[in-house]
């Protein structure tokens, strides 16, 4: 499967961070920007994060969702930070995965949010 988005060039780092698209979650920050193609930066850091096991899992899972989210179709491209703001270390797996979820579905125009919306409908 070919890969379709870029990584986020390091220069592109303050601008996307300093813009005002921000959505904070309990342990997780997205910074958001428009941009020509779907751009994907991680900032988790060993402090927060702790083990390269767990930064890893956290990275692996936040590509995931960037996939399913900014790179829909019909989604305008953009520039995405997924950020670390407290500590990720004593949280299981699937705890990790709702607060990264939970964050990428109140990204304007969320296209998970949407299908939720018409799940709960039925």
């Amino acid at each position: 499967m070919a890969k379709r988005y870029a990584a986020l060039p390091g220069e592109a780092y303050p601008a996307t961070l300093s813009g005002p698209g921000r959505v904070r979650g309990e342990r997780i920050a997205l910074h958001w920007r428009a941009s020509e193609a779907p751009r994907l930066g991680l900032v988790i850091s060993r402090k927060l994060a702790g083990s390269a096991v767990r930064r890893n899992l956290v990275k692996r899972q936040s590509r995931g969702l960037f996939v399913q989210e900014a790179c829909a179709a019909g989604r305008a491209p953009m520039d995405l930070v997924v950020r670390a703001t407290a500590s990720l270390a004593n949280l299981d797996r699937r705890t990790l995965f709702g607060q990264l979820r939970a964050a990428f579905e109140r990204l304007p125009g969320s296209v998970m949010a949407a299908t939720q919306q018409g799940q709960a409908r039925r």
